[in-house]
């Protein structure tokens, strides 16, 4: 992440989506260092970085990975039902 912003290189963001979904699905507090991380950019007054194509598709491709695994858990404790 610092590199994505200190360098001005996005693509990094599509690897922190990705290591950051790889994460979810061993601890589910991983979520809380990402917010808190979101939060701090903007805090920080790198607010530019959300612009960045490439961060949304990190989002995209974390989502995409972890989905399976939410839904999995969902399933299992009843609450998309039998």
């Amino acid at each position: 992440m610092i590199l994505a912003v200190k360098r001005g290189a996005a693509q990094y963001w599509l690897g922190f989506g990705v290591i950051a979904a790889l994460g979810l699905e061993e601890k589910y507090s991983i979520a809380l260092f990402v917010f808190a991380l979101m939060l701090g950019l903007l805090l920080a007054g790198q607010w530019r970085v959300f612009l960045s194509r490439w961060l949304w598709w990190g989002a995209l491709a974390g989502l995409l990975i972890f989905c399976p695994i939410c839904c999995g858990t969902f399933t299992t404790i009843g609450l998309f039902g039998s």
